[in-house]
């Protein structure tokens, strides 16, 4: 692998955020609000802040127990219903159009996105993601270490190319701000994405 481009998942490949999608998929549930009434009885959304104990608690209400197969083939199944963000999947589809390899790398799990991706058919040849960590073999607990999102994406992404003797030239990046700032400045090119726009971000 010479060169690689890389893509964020949600609200750059995609219009949404995919996380809802498949929280609603495994619990089968319509509303997942109910949910998280516990937590606000408890304070917890005050001590660990909204957005966090929201995420937490999501991530093991519903996928405790269940497993990589199973978060793919949901994937699979839902590849449809998620808004395509036609100009940057343009950009996806010349890059690997022209021998570049395309990774998407996304704070979502990593089984589910490669799911989605495989169900959309997209040229995509490696998806890098949040890993859950296992309450027993095979089995998710519903936890995980560290999201895929922020620095964290740079530091995993740093972390592979050590594993496995890589060096590629990343030639271009596209994600949105300011998540992914780290993310684009990895990259020879950095472009955020802002809806349908996409705009070259600068590196400093």
């Amino acid at each position: 692998m010479n060169k690689l481009a890389l893509f964020d998942f949600d609200q750059t490949l995609i219009l949404e955020n995919s996380l809802g999608t498949l929280f609603k998929e495994v619990s089968r549930r319509k509303r997942l609000w109910p949910l998280l009434i516990p937590e606000f009885l408890k304070g917890k959304m005050l001590r660990r802040g909204v957005r966090t104990t929201i995420k937490h608690k999501l991530y093991h209400r519903c996928l405790h127990q269940s497993d990589e197969q199973r978060l793919r083939e949901i994937g699979q199944q839902c590849a449809d219903r998620f808004t395509i963000n036609q100009p940057v999947f343009h950009q996806l589809s010349e890059l690997a159009a022209s021998g570049i390899q395309v990774w998407v790398v996304t704070a979502s799990p990593r089984p589910f996105i490669e799911g989605v991706i495989q169900g959309l058919g997209w040229p995509v040849a490696r998806v890098v993601g949040t890993e859950l960590l296992e309450s027993e073999p095979g089995l998710y607990s519903g936890r995980y270490e560290n999201e895929c999102s922020h620095h964290h994406k740079e530091l995993r992404l740093n972390s592979l190319f050590k594993e496995e003797g890589l060096t590629p030239e990343i030639v271009e990046a596209y994600g949105n701000l300011p998540a992914d700032r780290e993310l684009l400045s990895m990259a020879k090119k950095g472009f955020a994405v802002k809806g349908a726009r996409i705009r070259l971000h600068p590196k400093h």
